[in-house]
């Protein structure tokens, strides 16, 4: 985390705030850190995207443009990600992508690589 800020003052390491996910993660779904469903504030039916479609819905208009609010901090040394995802992905990888494709992996899936040098 470099620069980070809330409402134009640098973030408050103390401050709590109120995360909204989904019922998956907010209950220790992908591992993240202090979120096993203990903190669970409200539990509501609605699915993401019935709830970004209804918000669409009522603002009538919406400005998806990107506005560059966030970005990812320089890499300062070699490092290599692998993750898993649909083997048809590597249909669409071309030689000039920085991920590529390194085998099977689990239950299907295909292994990929993006290495930042």
């Amino acid at each position: 985390m470099i620069d980070m800020t809330y409402q134009g003052k640098p973030l408050d390491m103390d401050a709590q705030f109120v995360v909204v996910t989904n019922n998956y993660r907010a209950h220790g779904g992908g591992y993240f850190p202090a979120l096993d469903g203990s903190t669970v504030i409200i539990q509501a039916p609605d699915e993401n995207r019935t709830v970004l479609a209804n918000y669409i819905f009522d603002q009538k208009k919406i400005d998806p443009s990107a506005d560059k609010n966030w970005g990812f901090a320089p890499i300062k040394e070699a490092v290599n990600v692998v993750f898993e995802t649909t083997p048809a992905a590597k249909g669409i990888l071309s030689s000039k992508d920085i991920i590529s494709y390194v085998g099977e992996g689990k239950d299907g899936f295909g292994k990929y690589q993006i290495s930042f040098k």
